[in-house]
């Protein structure tokens, strides 16, 4: 249960930040060809959101695989650069209970 603890926290962080940005990303290249659109009808700032709330959606079926997946390397890559990972082996934990939080985190991503 410890081990899946310390996979699940350390992966929260870059998932976030990697959602944000893809979100962030996928939004601006398709809000960005829409402006003249909005600027020549002269809709309002508040049109504009609502556009980009109802972009979310779909936007979101390729963000969070994405994020989820650069979130468990990045977890992971932290774990080894810190020794974190060898320690375990050495203490004689089973390499099968790091896939346990993996596939926990990606079961509640799916």
């Amino acid at each position: 249960m410890l081990i899946s603890k310390l996979v699940i926290k350390e992966c929260g962080l870059p998932f976030g930040i990697a959602l944000f940005s893809a979100i962030t990303i996928l939004l601006l290249g398709k809000i960005v060809p829409l402006l003249d659109f909005f600027i020549r009808s002269g809709a309002s700032l508040k049109d504009l959101l609502k556009t980009c709330l109802l972009f979310l959606p779909v936007f979101f079926q390729f963000a969070i695989p994405l994020a989820g997946l650069i979130g468990l390397l990045a977890a992971f890559l932290k774990l080894t650069r810190d020794s974190e990972i060898l320690s375990l082996f050495a203490v004689g934990v089973n390499p099968v209970r790091l896939l346990v939080p993996v596939l926990a985190f990606s079961t509640f991503l799916f």
